[in-house]
């Protein structure tokens, strides 16, 4: 129990050792990252409409079958099953707390038709009809391993299915501010439970892989620009994503992948797209 000196709960996630079929976004999102999914989809739209035009003129020959073919999800997943409140969260360094923060969570929902509904963030701090709550200054002295900032959702708040939370860390502009160096080598985000404070899945933001030549600025092209000031180059941190099955289940998918403002003014409004 998380007050508690003498109790712990434990969770046991059993894996039965039978691999799961990728999800229809997982499936885009893996060629979205490779830069492939414009070709892969037109070329799989041309063979499946080959491939029906054959079976109306029942033409199909031995050894033909559908182009269309979900491989085992590539990525780690698994289900909420038993769980009735989780957070969402980021700690500038979880042991002790950053004289300067710099990372914080947002949420995003979006519909089945990725529409996005609405966003918890520390500029939008609570959506009742989600039942999501952004909280800061929670920190305690007498906990180990700490967060700086959290997002609470309830997962009873949401009921159709084919909604999605995606689940994102951004950065404050600490540009102006003294820092030390290191002082974020240990920051990381993580899934838990927020009824047992239990970590569910994390990843320290140190160790996913940049973009190739990222710089922290975006110089400014005087020729182009007329001399306009250099741009700062935001790092966008996708965790994972959460979702309602049909069975009204919802479903974790953890991707840890990261995007700079360079290569998509807004990674948010591309997920949606490809959600969509």
């Amino acid at each position: 129990m998380i007050e508690s000196k003498d109790k712990r709960i434990v969770h046991f996630m059993f894996n039965p050792n039978v691999p799961v079929t990728i999800s229809p976004f997982a499936r885009k999102y893996k060629r979205f990252l490779d830069g492939t999914l414009s070709d892969f989809t037109a070329n799989e739209k041309q063979a499946f409409e080959a491939y029906i035009q054959k079976m109306i003129g029942e033409e199909l020959e031995e050894g033909d079958k559908n182009p269309v073919v979900y491989e085992d999800m590539p990525y780690h997943n698994f289900s909420l099953s038993g769980m009735n409140r989780i957070c969402f969260s980021t700690a500038d360094d979880p042991f002790y707390k950053a004289t300067v923060s710099k990372y914080y969570p947002e949420c995003v929902v979006f519909d089945a038709n990725g529409e996005i509904l609405g966003r918890v963030n520390p500029m939008n701090q609570k959506n009742d009809e989600f039942q999501m709550t952004y909280c800061e200054d929670f920190r305690d002295s007498a906990l180990k391993i700490n967060d700086d900032r959290k997002i609470q959702i309830h997962l009873g708040g949401i009921t159709q299915p084919g909604t999605m939370i995606l689940l994102v860390v951004k950065e404050y502009d600490t540009s102006d501010k003294t820092v030390a160096e290191g002082a974020y080598d240990r920051a990381w985000f993580r899934l838990a439970n927020e009824d047992t404070n239990q970590t569910l899945d994390y990843n320290i933001i140190s160790k996913i892989e940049k973009p190739e030549e990222y710089n922290p600025i975006i110089p400014a092209e005087d020729e182009e620009d007329g001399g306009a000031p250099a741009k700062r180059n935001d790092l966008t941190y996708i965790h994972g994503r959460l979702w309602l099955d049909d069975n009204k289940k919802w479903v974790f998918e953890s991707y840890k992948d990261c995007f700079q403002k360079k290569d998509y003014a807004d990674i948010v409004q591309s997920m949606s797209k490809l959600y969509a």
